[in-house]
């Protein structure tokens, strides 16, 4: 899991949608209504016979007419247009929509063509009376008029993407509000989370969508061995070690199940080990279940989750199965469900995982990590000390507890007690000479203190313990484009990873965001693109959607109201 890299994500708030309506002058129905009105205020109550004579010779007598013409001044088409929008306004704050809708409608037909911002305003105010009816559609007709005659008009894309939005439409809700975002030069807090909101719910969308299509990536053998390292009580090791430098030395007889073990830990041929444990299972009475967990291990490392669920779920049901077997697979099954945001599932699991064997350290490890995940930081704290104290020497346990201890500290501003917690960092990297992990997690805290050249000596030094990683030389690319701003240097190092292991999706995700930063989206969105394919869970290929769709959109707002977007770097 690689819950430590949501430490740096943010809160963000809901928005509250506010409707501004200008409020104009009643209505002015006619020039001879008008007049009439005005006549009769002047002279105060007369008879109706002169009344009638007044109205006659209004609009009979040639010298009425002249005198007419020079005490009412004639509205022009686009002053009549403007009074009847103003009754629309005050129709509209008297929740009158019918009515208003009509006034806008009018105002719209009485409009000349060539006033365009007004006719863009009409447009838009009438589609806020239809959003009040909540007939989505006739807003979003509304507001694609009102953009026709203003393509930067905030109001009309904003009303449009919370449309959209509601009709299911979440393309092009995303791409309305990321038209608001780059028209307001990213400054307004509230239109970044709408978008932030979308991108999520599209992520998801595109997410289960290509999950149904997604073809099989062999694991590279960096990720093979990072995950299953991360277990201290690991019941599917080796009894014999007998591959030498990542090979299986084959002359070394081997039960399939001891075989298919080898070959995993290698990281040669998922496939294999698949084929050697369904052997096993076939050839035997009963199920094995140190058989289906490394078959079912083997499926998690490939992405076949669902068939990785069907074995743990045999183990798990199994009364006579060896309890470290057990709470490994309900570990493994906890983090699937965690994959798949069934977060009570999860919890479950790791519950019933430590009423078997309360003193299994893995349990902790993990639990903690998804504590962290989702940002509870407190109940982390506590399980990775649990972890520790059942497993001091187990490096990956001792290092998190560290890295979350000492962000604990920096958020409480307790600079006492992290400057501390710092010092003890250095200890570890000398109790723990061979995990790297202990060396990228403290060059992480030296980079946030902008401690760049210690914080580079630590990815080096990683870097020596692991030259196949590529990971490591992302973090680093990364730390020289913020150090020294160079990104043509980050970009060849990230490069160089992706010559190491060219199945690793972070290389791909971190050029992306670097291209689109750049301000080259189509660059971005092939790489996006890349990195997908690569994914092998579904919140996992959430986040990646989200990154291209964020491009995909950016490309069509900028193409369209011709705005070239460069954006300051910010990884």
């Amino acid at each position: 899991m690689a819950a430590l890299n949501e430490l740096n994500g943010f809160k963000p708030s809901w928005l509250k949608w506010h409707i501004l309506v200008a409020v104009g002058t009643p209505i002015v129905i006619g020039i001879g209504y008008w007049y009439v009105l005005k006549r009769n205020k002047q002279i105060g109550s007369k008879d109706t016979k002169k009344e009638e004579k007044i109205k006659e010779n209004t609009i009979h007598r040639p010298t009425v007419e002249k005198d007419f013409s020079t005490e009412v001044k004639v509205s022009s088409p686009l002053e009549r247009a403007q009074e009847l929008k103003n009754s629309g306004n005050k129709l509209y704050l008297a929740k009158m929509y019918d009515d208003a809708i009509r006034c806008y409608t009018e105002a719209i037909e009485m409009c000349p063509k060539e006033e365009k911002d007004t006719l863009s305003t009409y447009y838009q105010n009438r589609a806020a009376a239809y959003e009040q009816k909540n007939i989505l559609e006739d807003v979003i007709k509304d507001c694609t008029s009102a953009l026709e005659y203003n393509p930067r008009y905030t109001k009309a894309l904003q009303r449009r993407a919370k449309a959209a939005e509601r009709n299911g439409n979440l393309e092009q809700s995303l791409q309305d509000v990321t038209a608001v975002c780059i028209l307001e030069n990213f400054t307004n807090n509230s239109s970044l989370i709408t978008a932030d909101k979308i991108l999520k719910q599209l992520g998801r969308q595109h997410a289960k969508e290509q999950m149904l299509k997604q073809k099989l990536v062999t694991p590279s053998k960096h990720f093979v061995k990072s995950y299953l390292s991360s277990f201290s009580n690991n019941p599917l090791l080796p009894l014999n070690k007998s591959h030498i430098n990542g090979h299986v030395n084959t002359e070394i007889p081997l039960s399939e199940l001891e075989l298919a073990k080898e070959i995993l830990h290698s990281g040669e041929d998922c496939i294999k080990v698949v084929k050697l444990c369904t052997s096993v299972l076939e050839d035997s009475e009963m199920d094995v279940p140190e058989a289906l967990l490394l078959r079912a291990t083997t499926y998690i490392l490939r992405g076949q989750h669902e068939l990785a669920l069907d074995d743990l779920e045999n183990i798990i049901n199994n009364s006579t199965c060896d309890k470290k077997i057990k709470v490994n697979a309900l570990i493994k099954r906890a983090t699937l469900y965690i994959q798949k945001e069934q977060i009570d599932k999860c919890f479950e699991d790791f519950d019933l995982a430590e009423k078997i064997d309360p003193e299994n350290s893995d349990v902790y490890h993990h639990r903690g990590q998804v504590y962290l995940l989702l940002d509870k930081i407190t109940e982390s704290l506590a399980d990775f000390k649990a972890a520790i104290e059942r497993s001091p020497d187990f490096p990956l346990a001792v290092v998190q507890h560290q890295y979350v201890e000492y962000k604990s500290a920096v958020i409480q501003g307790d600079s006492s007690r992290a400057s501390t917690l710092l010092s003890v960092f250095k200890n570890l990297t000398e109790k723990f000479p061979q995990c790297i992990e202990v060396f990228t997690l403290y060059a992480q805290v030296l980079l946030e203190k902008q401690d760049y050249e210690e914080a580079d000596k630590q990815f080096q030094r990683a870097v020596l313990i692991d030259p196949q990683n590529a990971q490591i030389r992302v973090h680093r690319g990364l730390l020289h484009l913020q150090w020294k701003g160079d990104v043509e240097l980050a970009i060849k190092i990230i490069n160089d990873a992706i010559a190491l292991d060219e199945n690793c999706e972070f290389c791909y995700e971190t050029l992306g965001s670097i291209e689109v930063q750049r301000g080259n989206l189509s660059k971005a969105i092939e790489l996006f693109e890349k990195a997908i394919q690569l994914a092998k869970t579904e919140l996992e290929m959430g986040h990646l959607f989200s990154l291209k769709d964020a491009a995909v959109a950016q490309k069509a707002v900028t193409e369209k109201l011709g705005i070239n977007l460069t954006l300051p770097f910010n990884l």
